[in-house]
Formats: structure tokens, C-alpha cells, sequence
């Protein structure tokens, strides 16, 4: 789960929950809900965030017994995207460090959408 491995890897990395919480740049109670498993579902900025700060890829947070439904991560990713202004009205993702994203995410789904076939 979820709450387990973020767990463990705030304890591996010998940070406090205020620590890890600063690094994933989210409050220390918005953190302490994660850990507690009190947050249910897939929020791609909180998954990327872990992903980098840690260096574990995205699916290494993602639980095996809990389906996640197709194109959840791609569409929350477009979601923070466009709130961000960084994709436009027309669609189009306005730089290069958004195109990178946008195409790593999708990977990533296509990745997920294979090992769901197996």
C-alpha cells in the first residue's frame, strides 16, 4: 500500500514526516493523511513528486490490488497542465518541459494499459 511505502522510504531517507512532507512540497497534515492511508485514489503530482524525490518510478507507488482505472494519471496529468497554463485553449502544450511531461505520462499509461493485458 500506498501509506506502507512511503513510509518506510521517509524512514530509509532519515526524514521526518515535516521533512518529507517540505520536499514533496504538500503540508505536513495533507502528508500525515497519505501515511495514515487516509487519502484514497491516484493524484499524479503527489505519485511524480515521491517519483523524484525518492527515484523510484511512478508504478513503484501505484498498488497492484487496486485497479486503477485507464488514463487516470494521463488525465490528471492534462488537469494540472492546463490549470498551470501550460497547455492552451487550442490544446497545444506550450513548452518543451510540458511536451517531456505529457509524453513521459503517457508512457507510463501505456505501460500500465500492457502489464493489465498480461
Amino acid at each position: 500500500m500506498l501509506k506502507d511505502k512511503i513510509k518506510e522510504l521517509r524512514k530509509e531517507m532519515g526524514l521526518t514526516q515535516e521533512e518529507f512532507a517540505s520536499k514533496l512540497e504538500i503540508s505536513r497534515s495533507y502528508y500525515c493523511d497519505i501515511e495514515r492511508g487516509r487519502l484514497k485514489g491516484t493524484n499524479v503530482k503527489i505519485i511524480s513528486k515521491l517519483s523524484d524525490v525518492t527515484g523510484k518510478p511512478m508504478e513503484y507507488f501505484l498498488d497492484k490490488d487496486v485497479e486503477v482505472k485507464q488514463y487516470d494519471i494521463l488525465d490528471s496529468a492534462l488537469n494540472m497542465l492546463i490549470e498551470k497554463g501550460l497547455i492552451n485553449s487550442d490544446g497545444e502544450i506550450t513548452d518543451e518541459t510540458s511536451r517531456n511531461i505529457v509524453m513521459e505520462i503517457l508512457k507510463k499509461e501505456i505501460q500500465l494499459k500492457i502489464k493489465s493485458r498480461e
